[in-house]
């Protein structure tokens, strides 16, 4: 299950948003109330939505041309029960086919056209998730710790779709006691989502940035059985013209009074802390029994957020406010602008107001000297798309136009570029047949390769691969019937320092298997294999299967977002993982030495349970058997041949930076690298044309501040709709699982997803970088954006998106050609750059193919959202071997530095914590949280846990002098590149821990040059007592804690012996 999503302006409709309500300033920020779901007996699960049949509805204010629709009653939602079962229903507008391949259970529904239903608790991040296409494909899972568990599954659920021009509507139904640990809490928050696949464009029916990110802005709602019937609908046509039309149902028991009001917004004044003044459009009583009420208003302002409250007996049940902008709903607009699939077109999204029905317009292209080249004529309303052909245009700057015959008119800039561009086919960046440093050109002996650090065996295929730390795999096969295939050919193609390509034929009784193989410096080993029956033959099973020696394999990690199947195996434990609901990719091995398994998507797998599409052994005589299922004879066909590709790497895959323990980045102590430095382009997150004040800057940076590498931000997957290239590529270049660029995005830091897999783009963007450097030489560069493995695509049109067997689609992850674009900037920065350092973000997702080609990644937001509902701290937060996976960059080569998320989740997601902002509001949360009484406590917890794992961090976000005082205490034993670290996991650990009760109590230790420092961490709610081993030649020297600054003595048994508070850190240094 992708745990991600883009989550960007939306294009075909005005993203709603349950907002907090705006009170008038001098009443304070007040959230509003829980929306109350009473017992509605009148409900018939059919998937039609009908008002009467929920306790509390109400429509949605989307964009009225979207459903080309005069009336207002677009988009819906509701909620009820109905004796002991829970009902949700979500209706949506159809802007085209409904798309959807997946009928079962827990497939990939979120591939489809989807409504997806969140009920969650935010005070635990916990909750459960539902997926349905109009299929009635389910996919349910229960969240924990905003962690999914899709092995879940609701019992007794039901689920209706209803199809009708224009609109679709899902209803749930469920019994409540399946759920009944969120709903039946005081209050929980519940929203909707709309995923459209056929504009491949998102709508949204409560806006949100993230799957739970924003489960505090989603809609409050408890179950009260004594609540009315309710329903709020507002005419969207009225709003169109600028009046307010509001018809309020309520039906029940008591005094049941109304209120709406709404709030103008005066855009460049309102944000986040300061609130307009809520003026009153009406108030009154529903007779007894119940009665409707009509709203009306004849002029209203140009923007603002609608607020409607229902209270019964003077307790408020209903609590919503809405907001919408009357320009989305009334004048002629281009919504998108792009080149098609062929680039022989120009195709515009465009908006006219419903309200005007079909006009008469046309569209077309002017030159620099406002003469029209191109057009068409065109009869068209709502939102609807129009293409003008481009052949026979000249290269150059252009401008779009759509015009009314009344004479209203849009524009929007458009360039048409050469068959060529000058950056197409450039090879910045390109190897050409040496290896890069700090790696060394690979050797061929025989059948042997040796790579940096490492030697891979072949028989047709790698059967060892090794490293000077110890075997990461042995007795490396295929498995055809349950019979190792056997050599009949093996033969190097090309033999250079960079690239080695070999092509083997490997055979079986029933067939043959054709490998096209590519071995590269850093060790990465491509195998592309063709599985080929003889003729009238069914293919048997067929597998991969590798023997990793136990010491080696003890370790998993799937390299995904906070993925909990992370972690340290006991022994006899075993282990599987989905490869196609999750990652295509997993590692085992040790911190000395693991291998990976990667592909971009498992095209050619034809199995049945993809559950267990990889799995791990537990112990047995020492070693651990991987297997990985390929084909299933039962599902094979006769004279049908399946073509798989994957990826094999030996971890670590380089040699650490030189210098890296040096590295101090961001704020506090004298720091020599300044990573993220914004608004360095003049287009948001694009390699581009500099901005005239990033010199100035840079200069600041570099003499006052000495700063050694200042890192502009990029978006390395994300592109500025606003170059010429992208529209003119974005058909080629853009995921599928982004919208269509927006024409005139309303912010300059509006972006795009792209796929570096698209034609060209991999040229275009380092064709920019060097225009960069042409400007100011770069000290390095900083990439968001950037793991692979988050952000998968399905374009077709460059390679992207796969057809299972069984007719599913799926999406691919496109690791390998991530890989290649970041290799070529890694390579060209360094030649332009010996000392540039390139920087990814990467947030518990190592993909050890991909970061290789980095000096440091830098993470921390897979902690976020946990540490922010566990009272923004680190405490008891995460499994030691989970996060020493996701810090301890030794492991991969490659160093991990967290970025603390103390203020950053403040920021997010509270910040009121410390009243009323005045002026800088996150200089108020700093000051709020420096002031708290267990700050430092908290702090150095963090740090002990970052120390633990053999991790590191960067000085932001509230850790203030904490940082600082640890590197001070770092020189006070000569810390160098060479310092050892002995992990809490190692037999060679020389300071180990008595009988440890818990995985959360460990030690860990460093070799300096001057001395040790042992880390002793309590990550347990209760103090304890820890007893560590000493060294025998070290037992006669003098031990001292660094917090405490007592001595610690060595006991007559050779242990330190020291009380470590609850959820705390003690670092015993000795300084030799």
């Amino acid at each position: 299950m992708r745990k991600s999503r883009s989550f960007l302006t939306f294009i075909m409709l005005v993203a709603v948003s349950i907002l907090n309500a705006a009170l008038p300033k001098e009443q304070g920020f007040v959230e509003p109330a829980s929306i109350a779901i009473g017992n509605n007996t009148g409900f018939t699960l059919d998937g039609k939505f009908d008002y009467s049949e929920y306790s509390v509805s109400t429509n949605l204010i989307f964009c009225l041309a979207a459903s080309k629709r005069t009336s207002g009653d677009d988009g819906r939602w509701a909620f009820s029960t109905c004796g002991d079962q829970f009902i949700a229903a979500v209706r949506t507008p159809i802007t085209g086919s409904l798309k959807a391949s997946c009928d079962y259970r827990d497939g990939a529904i979120w591939e489809d056209d989807c409504h997806e239903l969140f009920l969650i608790d935010p005070q635990t991040a916990s909750g459960y998730h539902f997926i349905a296409n109009y299929k009635n494909g389910l996919y349910d899972s229960r969240i924990e710790n905003a962690k999914e568990k899709p092995e879940w599954n609701c019992k007794a659920i039901h689920v209706r779709q209803f199809v009708e021009e224009g609109f679709w509507t899902t209803e749930f139904q469920m019994p409540i006691a399946e759920i009944a640990d969120i709903v039946k809490l005081p209050e929980f928050r519940a929203a909707f989502y709309r995923t459209n696949r056929t504009t491949d464009g998102f709508c949204s029916v409560q806006y949100r940035r993230g799957p739970y990110l924003d489960a505090e802005a989603f809609t409050r709602l408890r179950l009260d059985s004594k609540a009315p019937v309710i329903s709020v609908v507002t005419d969207t046509a009225e709003l169109c013209q600028g009046r307010l039309m509001a018809t309020l149902t309520a039906k029940g028991k008591g005094k049941i009074t109304w209120y709406v009001g709404i709030e103008p917004l005066d855009f460049g004044t309102n944000d986040a802390f300061n609130f307009a003044k809520e003026v009153k459009i009406g108030e009154g009583n529903f007779s007894t029994g119940g009665d409707k009420a009509i709203v009306k208003a004849e002029k209203i302002p140009a923007a603002g957020t609608l607020r409607y409250i229902i209270k019964q007996d003077s307790k408020t049940i209903y609590d919503r406010s809405v907001s919408y902008n009357l320009a989305d709903f009334q004048k002629l607009s281009i919504i998108s602008i792009n080149a098609d699939d062929t680039r022989k077109n120009v195709c515009a999204i465009l908006a006219l107001p419903a309200s005007l029905g079909k006009v008469k317009l046309t569209s077309g292209l002017r030159d620099s000297n406002d003469k029209v080249v191109s057009s068409r004529q065109s009869e068209n309303g709502g939102i609807f798309q129009v293409s003008v052909p481009l052949e026979g245009l000249a290269p150059g700057k252009y401008i779009f136009f759509v015009k009314t015959e009344n004479g209203t008119e849009d524009t929007v800039d458009f360039a048409v570029l050469p068959e060529k561009p000058e950056w197409l086919g450039n090879t910045l960046g390109f190897t050409n047949g040496k290896a890069p440093a700090p790696w060394t050109d690979m050797e061929i002996v025989g059948n042997s390769a040796k790579v940096w650090n490492r030697e891979i065996n072949f028989e047709g295929i790698p059967v060892k691969m090794v490293s000077k730390q110890g075997c990461a795999a042995q007795n490396i096969r295929f498995i055809a019937g349950h019979k190792k295939m056997k050599v009949k050919k093996f033969e190097w193609k090309e033999i250079k320092g960079d690239v080695t390509k070999f092509e083997s034929v490997m055979t079986f009784p029933e067939g043959q298997m054709l490998v096209n193989g590519t071995l590269e410096f850093d060790g990465l080993v491509w195998l592309n294999c063709t599985i080929k029956p003889k003729k009238n033959k069914v293919l048997p099973d067929v597998a991969f299967m590798m023997d990793i020696p136990n010491y080696n394999g003890r370790f998993v990690y799937t390299s995904e977002h906070n993925n909990s199947n992370c972690h340290l195996l006991k022994k006899t434990q075993a282990w599987q993982k989905n490869l196609l609901t999750n990652k295509s990719t997993f590692w085992v091995g040790s911190p000395d030495v693991g291998i990976n398994f990667v592909a971009d998507d498992l095209r050619g797998w034809n199995i049945s349970d993809y559950s267990k599409s990889a799995q791990l052994t537990a112990d047995n005589n020492g070693l651990r058997i991987v297997t990985v299922p390929i084909l299933e004879e039962k599902l094979n066909k006769k004279d049908t041949s399946y073509q798989i590709e994957f990826a094999l790497q030996v971890t670590p895959t380089r040699p650490m930076p030189k210098g890296y323990s040096t590295f101090q980045i961001n704020g506090g102590y004298p720091h020599n690298i300044r990573c993220f430095e914004p608004d360095v382009t003049t287009l948001f997150n694009v390699p581009s044309k500099m901005r005239a004040s990033y010199k100035n800057r840079l200069q600041i940076w570099h003499d006052e501040y000495n700063v050694k590498s200042v890192l502009p931000y990029l978006a390395f997957t994300a592109c500025s709709p606003f170059t010429d290239e992208y529209r003119f590529y974005s058909e080629q270049w853009r995921s599928c699982t982004d919208p269509r660029p927006l024409a005139k995005p309303k912010k300059y830091m509006y972006y795009q997803q792209i796929c570096p897999k698209g034609e060209g783009y991999a040229d275009w963007y380092m064709w920019e970088i060097d225009m960069m450097n042409k400007e100011i030489l770069q000290d390095g560069l900083y990439f968001d954006f950037g793991q692979p493995t988050v952000y998968p695509c399905k374009n077709t049109l460059h390679g992207c998106g796969w057809t299972d067997n069984h007719g599913n689609e799926h999406s691919s992850m496109r690791i390998k050609a991530a890989r290649e674009l970041m290799k070529r900037i890694f390579v060209y920065m360094k030649e332009k750059n010996p000392n540039a350092i390139i920087a990814l973000h990467n947030s518990g997702g190592t993909v050890p193919a991909y970061d290789c080609f980095s000096d440091f990644t830098w993470n921390g937001e897979q902690a976020a959202l946990l540490m922010y509902h566990n009272n923004v701290s680190y405490r008891g937060l995460f499994d030691p071997g989970q996060f020493t996976l996701e810090q301890n960059g030794r492991i991969w080569g490659v160093p991990a530095f967290h970025i603390p998320q103390f203020i950053r989740v403040m920021q997010i997601w509270d910040p009121h914590r410390f009243g009323k902002v005045e002026g800088d509001p996150y200089a108020t949360l700093r000051n709020g949280w420096s002031a708290l009484p267990d700050t430092s406590e908290s702090i150095m917890q963090f740090m002990g846990l970052l120390y633990a794992v053999g991790g590191d961090c960067s000085n932001d976000y509230g850790v203030f002098n904490r940082l600082d005082e640890m590197r001070q205490v770092e020189l006070s034993i000569g810390w160098t590149d060479d310092t050892t670290y002995y992990g809490w996991y190692d037999e060679f650990n020389p300071f180990k821990l008595m009988n440890p009760t818990t995985n959360q109590t460990i030690v860990s230790s460093y070799e300096a040059e001057k001395g040790w420092m042992i880390v002793a961490l309590n990550d347990t709610r209760k103090d304890e007592s820890f007893r560590i081993t000493v060294p025998g030649n070290l037992r006669d020297k003098t031990f001292k804690e660094h917090i405490t600054q007592h001595i610690i003595p060595v006991t007559k048994d050779g242990l330190l012996e020291i009380k470590v508070p609850a959820y705390c850190a003690r670092f015993i240094i000795l300084k030799l």
